[in-house]
Order: structure tokens, then C-alpha cells, then sequence
């Protein structure tokens, strides 16, 4: 029972970590204004999920393309109330970073 209690911790710790690096926007963006506007704030991964019912829905993170994907993916299903996919992802590299590491 404690081992389930410190692995559930554990991957509480790890996602909430990993949304508090992403980004959604409200309101009316384009693919190319979403990454433009996000970008400027900082953020390398980008990602557009889409609803069967056609709405779209952006993410943003500045750690991971995991990250942008499930922000985009729960926002949309959020909004739409469906189960929606992702149907453009978008990467730019982190200029002065030894390994990609910081």
C-alpha cells in the first residue's frame, strides 16, 4: 500500500511539473500565430490537436514535445467533449545548450 501511495506521488509530482511548463491560449490563433506569439515568450514545442467535429486546439511547452502534445490533446477533448488527435506537431532547436541539456 505504500509503495502504490509513493508511486502515485511520484507520477502526481512528474505531471503536474510537466503541465506547469505548457501552454494554451484562448481565443482566435492561427498555427503560424500561435507558434509566433509562444515562441517569442520562450517556448521550443508545439503542437495542434483536432476534435472529429473539426475544432482545433494549440499547445505549447517550453521542456517537451510530450508536454505540448497532451496540452493541446486535453484542451481540445475538453472543449469538444470527443477524444481528438494530434495533426501538427512543431520543434525549434535551443540554441546554446550543450546536449540539448538547460
Amino acid at each position: 500500500m505504500h509503495n502504490k501511495m509513493k508511486k502515485n506521488f511520484f507520477y502526481t509530482l512528474i505531471c503536474f511539473l510537466t503541465l506547469s511548463c505548457t501552454t494554451v491560449l484562448d481565443g482566435s490563433y492561427t498555427w503560424e500565430e500561435f507558434i509566433q506569439e509562444r515562441s517569442a515568450n520562450g517556448d521550443f514545442f508545439f503542437a495542434e490537436a483536432t476534435s472529429p467535429d473539426g475544432s482545433v486546439s494549440f499547445g505549447s511547452s517550453n521542456d517537451s514535445q510530450w508536454g505540448a502534445s497532451n496540452m493541446a490533446t486535453r484542451h481540445c477533448s475538453e472543449n469538444s467533449g470527443k477524444v481528438c488527435r494530434i495533426t501538427k506537431t512543431k520543434a525549434f532547436p535551443r540554441k546554446g545548450n550543450f546536449l540539448g541539456i538547460f
